[in-house]
């Protein structure tokens, strides 16, 4: 009786185990959550724009996170963030503008 319990439980946990990992990142996917997929339309809407986006002088970027440790180290605007040198830019425009930051060297 217990060996026929543990072959059940050796088949059958690693595949619950692995399909329960398959949900759990499934549901991190932009289809389930809204704010990821926002993310994902921004900086899809950026790579289509041409202009002064393009160009981002990545010495500005470096002067305003170092001028502004809290920008730097946020997780959508910061150094490690999906928008890359872009997420200072887009932080001066979203925030740092009205809060009186200055952009630039």
């Amino acid at each position: 009786m217990k060996s026929g319990r543990m072959w059940w439980i050796a088949v059958f946990l690693p595949f619950a185990l692995a399909l329960a990992a398959y949900a759990w990142e499934g549901l991190q996917t932009p289809l389930f959550d809204p704010q990821r997929a926002a993310q994902d339309s921004f900086l899809a809407a950026v790579e289509r724009l041409p202009g002064e986006d393009a160009d981002i002088d990545s010495a500005s970027a470096a002067v305003y996170w170092a001028r502004y440790p809290d920008v730097a180290s946020d997780r959508y605007y910061g150094r490690q963030g999906p928008l890359g040198q872009r997420g200072a830019l887009q932080h001066y425009r979203d925030h740092g503008r009205s809060e009186g930051r200055q952009w630039g060297p």
